[in-house]
């Protein structure tokens, strides 16, 4: 994608204005679609509405002598309106509950954030009561200085409060406005809510979500949250305190009652879903609240070891159910496993990967990473990763295996014995180097942005199963094993390390 003087309409660009393309796709294959992605910056001299020109091409000619021009694939005309830069002020949270007991002291902990795009100056913060926006009580107080020179675009501060009732203040509830104000923008508030109680007990409401919270449902309803979630609370100071259990409503609400005051470690479970974890204080008096997001198991890989008629030879059966027509990416690899023959020094072998995605989501920053070549072989990505899988898309990666040097051992006995973790993208002489080394094929690495930046890693592994890398650590000690051997049935959950060659087959990190 380029951006030329001669595609304008007046024959010059702009002045003040900066185009600038993204990476060029270096292949694009038959029916396939990639991305192409720019970003457009002006000065205070351009005028506020426009229109600019790409141009898309390729090095593909229609003719064949040496240096002919580019093809010229599109012309894209682009309009855009520009608006003035401000900066824009936000508390991490606009509405917070504070419980403590008369004669001790509650810490509450915000985040002033600036996601505008310009520094926010000479910002002052000040504690008010909120019915009349008078100055707060002399046991509500600020930790910290009530005026900050600048705060950078995209960067926030800390702002701590304390609140100390003295030990005659009788019982009851106040209310305050924490209020930002800054030289060129208007101010920004929070509402804090301080209750005041002997009470020995608080409350807590969670609130669960999944990747359909905010879509509608077959009957076209709002899904407000994750129903059927169940939330388990076990207070950490008093671990025998028995641990208290809540599901879900329709609205992805659960309500704990009379929660003794102290501090409680929470875990979310739902049928399908990841799991979630942390902490919560309950407070006197207050209702605590707090959002859980639940990152969904689109994908579960089941694998079985399974006997055959042969001594000491098992065959290993992978199976990927994944779930279709969400929104999010679903990238699923194929052939799940491939069989690499006994190689010796000089042998090649050539094989391709195609990854489609499943999801209505388009994956972005993808990225494959092939594993380190040793002294034995050689590895090789013949292609280019795109940054982008869009929904409905699938791409090709065609990779290359060198034996650069035979393995230590007959090409015989290691096919006999190897061959007992035939399966997981190798049954031969290979398997010997993966019982040293236990590497994973490729990793293939997304960041999807509609899921805040979550990173899932979905493992290709190359290696013999982890009863076959047994094998032959054990047959080249000499040891036996009774001819009949029983099935080994387990069922892998993304994340999960499964020995030493099967591993990573799918993390989700970050989450």
């Amino acid at each position: 994608m380029e951006y030329l003087a001669a595609d304008q309409p007046n024959g010059t660009l702009r002045p003040g204005l900066t185009v600038t393309p993204g990476a060029a796709v270096l292949a694009l294959e038959e029916n396939t679609t990639a991305g192409l992605p720019l970003t457009i910056t002006a000065d205070n001299t351009v005028t506020t509405a426009g229109s600019l020109v790409l141009r898309i091409s390729s090095d593909n000619t229609e003719a064949t002598e040496p240096g002919a021009p580019a093809r010229e694939w599109q012309k894209i005309n682009i309009s855009y309106l520009f608006s003035d830069a401000i900066p824009a002020l936000r508390w991490s949270t606009l509405s917070n509950t504070v419980g403590v007991h008369p004669g001790e002291d509650a810490p509450l902990n915000l985040t002033l954030r600036n996601i505008g795009f310009m520094p926010a100056t000479q910002t002052t913060l000040r504690l008010l009561n909120a019915a009349d926006n008078t100055a707060a009580p002399g046991w509500a107080t600020l930790n910290v200085n009530d005026t900050v020179e600048s705060i950078p675009v995209g960067q926030g501060i800390p702002v701590s409060l304390t609140f100390a009732p003295a030990t005659g203040m009788g019982q009851g509830q106040h209310q305050f406005r924490l209020r930002a104000t800054s030289d060129n923008l208007p101010p920004q508030d929070t509402l804090i809510t301080v209750i005041v109680s002997s009470s020995g007990t608080g409350h807590a409401l969670f609130h669960a979500s999944d990747i359909y919270t905010g879509s509608t449902n077959a009957q076209g309803q709002v899904v407000q949250g994750l129903a059927g979630a169940v939330i388990t609370l076990n207070n950490i100071l008093i671990p025998s305190q028995p641990a208290v259990k809540v599901t879900t409503d329709e609205l992805g609400e659960a309500l704990f009652q009379d929660l003794p005051v102290g501090n409680y470690r929470y875990t979310a479970q739902a049928p399908g879903h990841m799991s979630s974890e942390g902490t919560i204080w309950i407070q006197p008096g207050a209702t605590t609240t707090k959002e859980v997001g639940l990152q969904n198991q689109l994908v579960s890989v089941e694998w079985e070891v399974v006997p055959t008629t042969i001594q000491d030879r098992y065959d290993v059966v992978l199976n990927a159910t994944f779930e279709t027509n969400v929104p999010a990416p679903v990238i699923i690899a194929e052939p799940s496993f491939t069989n690499l023959p006994a190689m010796q020094a000089g042998d090649v072998y050539n094989g391709q990967i195609r990854f489609t995605n499943h999801g209505l989501i388009e994956a972005q920053g993808v990225k494959f990473n092939m594993p380190s070549s040793d002294e034995y072989m050689r590895f090789e990505l013949l292609a280019t990763v795109p940054e982008i899988i869009g929904p409905g898309e699938s791409i090709t990666l065609p990779y290359r295996i060198t034996c650069t040097k035979t393995l230590p051992f007959s090409p015989g006995t290691a096919a006999r014995y190897i061959a007992a973790g035939a399966g997981v993208l190798t049954a031969g002489s290979i398997g010997l180097v993966l019982l040293t080394l236990c590497f994973t094929f490729s990793t293939l690495t997304l960041r999807l942005r509609r899921l805040g930046h979550t990173t899932i890693s979905l493992g290709l592994i190359l290696g013999s199963a982890v009863l076959g890398a047994w094998r032959i650590r054990d047959k080249l000690s000499g040891k036996r094993y009774p001819e009949k051997r029983t099935a080994a049935r387990r069922r892998v959950s993304p994340g999960a390390a499964v020995g030493g060659a099967v591993s990573r087959i799918l993390s989700a990190a970050g989450g």
